[in-house]
């Protein structure tokens, strides 16, 4: 959160503890890039929640394997620009959620 430019090489999540709340957050003027990332946890959140003004989020190379059906995978709402390339989602039980 705050006005910045963040970058992230082979970034990993991992947790088999049920919460609340999201792997990764951004908000609010930030341009944050993230190569390489692994996330995998039991939250009932979402993955990766961007949400805020003068946004820009770069996402490449990326895994997300949820172990939560009710974890959506991208959550991207009123931000400036979204670019993802080599994403994969699996999850293999019912999702009530879609990925992106």
């Amino acid at each position: 959160n705050g006005q910045g430019l963040y970058f992230f090489e082979n970034l990993s999540i991992q947790s088999d503890v049920p919460s609340s709340g999201n792997g990764i957050y951004v908000s609010n003027k930030a341009n944050v890039s993230i190569d390489g990332y692994y996330i995998s946890t039991v939250h009932s959140g979402i993955s990766i929640y961007a949400y805020g003004s003068s946004i820009s989020l770069s996402l490449h190379n990326g895994v997300i394997n949820p172990l939560s059906n009710s974890q959506n995978a991208i959550y991207a709402y009123n931000i400036d620009t979204l670019d993802v390339e080599n994403f994969s989602y699996t999850y293999s039980g019912y999702q009530y959620q879609n990925p992106i």
